[in-house]
């Protein structure tokens, strides 16, 4: 996401949801001449249709998390191997010192 954070991504997906939920839910109202059997139907599909948003918002988060935890395992492994190979160059740099010291 070239570092731009990801919170103004699951907004906008959590603004999408909330105008669309307001939408359907203004639908709804409009239908007082459908039986209630059709409006319990049309709040069923506005339920699922939010449980999706919730499951790609979730997807969606979880890939950043992954994303973000695998950058920063790599980072880990080559500061280590950096300190690693900084240790050995100083224990050398200090075997040669204490060679040239008795030598």
């Amino acid at each position: 996401n070239g570092g731009q954070p990801y919170t103004d991504e699951f907004l906008a997906e959590l603004k999408r949801g909330a105008t669309e939920l307001r939408d359907q839910q203004a639908e709804v109202d409009s239908l007082k001449e459908y039986s209630k059997q059709e409006i319990s139907k049309l709040m069923g599909q506005m339920q699922e249709s939010y449980e999706d948003q919730i499951k790609r918002i979730t997807e969606m988060v979880e890939s950043e998390l992954k994303e973000t935890t695998t950058r920063l395992e790599q980072q880990l492994a080559e500061e280590q191997a950096a300190r690693l190979m900084a240790e050995e160059v100083a224990q050398l740099a200090q075997m040669k010192s204490t060679k040239f010291k008795l030598g």
